[in-house]
């Protein structure tokens, strides 16, 4: 991950999570999911730490399926599919989603976790 989209990713959580606790400090990373005890955050690197809540003492996820899960989950609340997949120059708007990248007519603890069929890009090739 370039230094830009970390950079633009970050800036992206914080203003949408206002998280407001001391890991803000930490230019390093991004909260992905806060804990008991500190915060689990992606790293410029594309790991996954376990921070504590005074930004300090990272412990790296060891787990892979773990790590997937975290990232996914950033990924169901920020558009960040559309940063990494060039659109098609004859790609049209995604007739299941209008566009949006998010799955109409769910429950709102849904749709969090559902993805549109394009893949929440919100369109689809020609």
């Amino acid at each position: 991950m370039t230094e830009s989209v970390f950079d633009r990713l970050r800036t992206l959580v914080l203003a949408r999570m206002g998280v407001s606790h001391e890991i803000v400090r930490r230019m390093d990373v991004v909260p992905l999911e806060q804990t008991v005890d500190g915060w689990y955050c992606l790293l410029g690197d594309g790991q996954v730490a376990h921070v504590k809540s005074d930004g300090a003492d990272d412990e790296l996820v060891s787990s892979p399926e773990r790590a997937t899960a975290l990232i996914g989950n950033l990924a169901t609340r920020f558009p960040i599919a559309t940063w990494f997949v060039p659109r098609s120059v004859n790609a049209h708007p995604c007739p299941v989603c209008k566009g949006t990248g998010i799955t109409p007519g769910l429950p709102s603890n849904l749709a969090a976790q559902v993805v549109c069929r394009c893949g929440g890009l919100g369109w689809v090739p020609s």
